[in-house]
């Protein structure tokens, strides 16, 4: 009797046993559902970063690389285009702008030679102006200028010097956001209404930086 009844008690609590844990799997089904049923807030971003200077694109492509695993979709112009078969981006490849420094301006010379703070800043002001145009000229951004179909809910512009990108913020109607991987010049500062006092904030083209 004794041995029966343990058996009898063995098998309800096998039965029991059954029963909490497809629960706990129906439990567990039911909450993998919810999160993957949660919206997912990701933002159509255009990302402009014209400098063709490793120094300066290697903070860039940190920050698509985060907003790509973030889940954003990006359309982004470089001279450093990134190797990624991640379908959310779409790269406009900027890598001749390279060549356009090359061939017109050489920073060693500058250095070699001890250029004036004022030769330095025109010749800046020169290259920056060719490979600005270089890259603007790009027939995809000239699709980008003359047929704005495209939403953008952000435009990132790389905050250096003033250059005519910062424009596509209204074209497209988004707020612009700037980023730079350096300190910015007094200009682009006090656009913004950054106090740069010249004593704490030197121009890096002047002796005294």
């Amino acid at each position: 009797m004794i041995t029966g009844g343990l058996v009898g008690f063995d098998a309800v609590a096998s039965k029991n046993g059954n029963r909490s844990l497809i629960r706990m799997k129906v439990v567990a089904l039911v909450m993998m559902l919810a999160v993957g049923l949660l919206p997912v807030e990701s933002a159509r971003i255009l990302a402009i970063f014209p400098s063709p200077a490793k120094s300066h694109q290697i903070v860039f492509r940190a920050l698509v690389e985060g907003l790509l695993e973030k889940g954003h979709q990006l359309t982004v112009m470089s001279p450093d285009p990134l190797e990624t078969d991640n379908p959310n981006i779409t790269q406009i490849d900027w890598s001749y702008a390279y060549k356009v420094v090359d061939e017109n301006g050489d920073v060693a010379v500058a250095t070699q030679e001890k250029w004036s703070s004022l030769r330095v800043t025109q010749k800046l002001l020169s290259v920056t102006e060719m490979f600005l145009a270089a890259e603007l000229n790009h027939p995809e951004v000239q699709a980008m200028i003359r047929n704005p179909v495209d939403h953008f809910d952000a435009v990132i512009v790389e905050y250096f010097q003033m250059t005519p990108f910062f424009a596509f913020a209204e074209l497209y109607n988004a707020p612009m956001i700037g980023i730079t991987s350096i300190d910015s010049i007094a200009l682009a500062h006090s656009i913004i209404g950054n106090v740069a006092n010249a004593v704490a904030h030197p121009e890096m083209v002047h002796k005294v930086s």
